[in-house]
């Protein structure tokens, strides 16, 4: 599984770190750490937390090995990984805009693309599917120029099928829920990574804890790199 790799290559950073907050959302997850520094996630409600009503305090490495098992485990365990998300040597902007020219697969909920060429693997069901947007449940391997797939793929647990059976020289992770793990990243064939980061991280997780969704748009800040 590759969250457990991702979570190997950044355990030593995780272990320094203690929760000081969390809220699962209705739309996303939230986590404050000891550092200051806010995560957040897609909420999958799917399963039930280990520790729940017991977690502040706790050491960030020991909540996030019990909770990797179900959607609703990896939503909070992702929001406290993607609070160690750094942008030293990222750049500022959406990956999106920065793809090569051809035909691009994407793996998301419902996600919008704009580009002309491209295949939208949706995770929600498609009931009257087109050769633009389908089920995932359909999916059974591509070959594209650029490769899109959304952190939610990580929580939901798609994320091991789809790199195992895409084909592309441009493999991107992005969004929420994505996680900066560049060794384990590349070794599956990942080489452009973006994430999002709080403006201010206490107003977001406010937002998160009080059903907020489209109000996130303000106050997230998108880098991107090459890995």
């Amino acid at each position: 599984m590759i969250l457990e790799e991702i979570v190997d290559e950044i355990k030593v950073e995780l272990k320094r770190r203690q929760i000081l907050n969390t809220c699962v959302g209705y739309s996303f997850t939230s986590t404050l750490l000891d550092n200051g520094e806010v995560g957040i996630s897609h909420t999958i409600g799917e399963g039930k937390i280990n520790g729940a009503g017991s977690l502040i305090g706790k050491n960030a490495f020991e909540v996030v090995r019990e909770n990797l098992e179900t959607p609703l485990q990896r939503s909070l365990s992702l929001s406290i990984l993607s609070a160690l998300n750094t942008v030293e040597g990222f750049q500022e902007g959406d990956l999106i805009n920065f793809l090569e020219e051809g035909k691009t697969c994407v793996f998301g909920y419902s996600p919008s693309f704009s580009s002309e060429n491209y295949v939208i693997y949706d995770f929600y069901d498609v009931e009257n599917p087109t050769e633009k947007r389908k089920s995932f449940s359909s999916f059974q391997g591509d070959r594209c120029v650029n490769v899109v797939i959304y952190g939610s793929a990580i929580v939901n647990g798609y994320i091991d099928k789809i790199l195992s059976q895409v084909s592309s020289d441009n493999i991107a992770v992005l969004g929420f829920s994505s996680i900066y793990a560049p060794h384990t990243l590349r070794k599956y064939g990942v080489n452009l990574i973006g994430i999002s980061k709080f403006l201010d991280g206490k107003k977001g997780m406010r937002v998160v804890c009080e059903g907020g969704r489209s109000e996130l748009s303000a106050l997230i800040k998108k880098y991107f790199k090459k890995i």
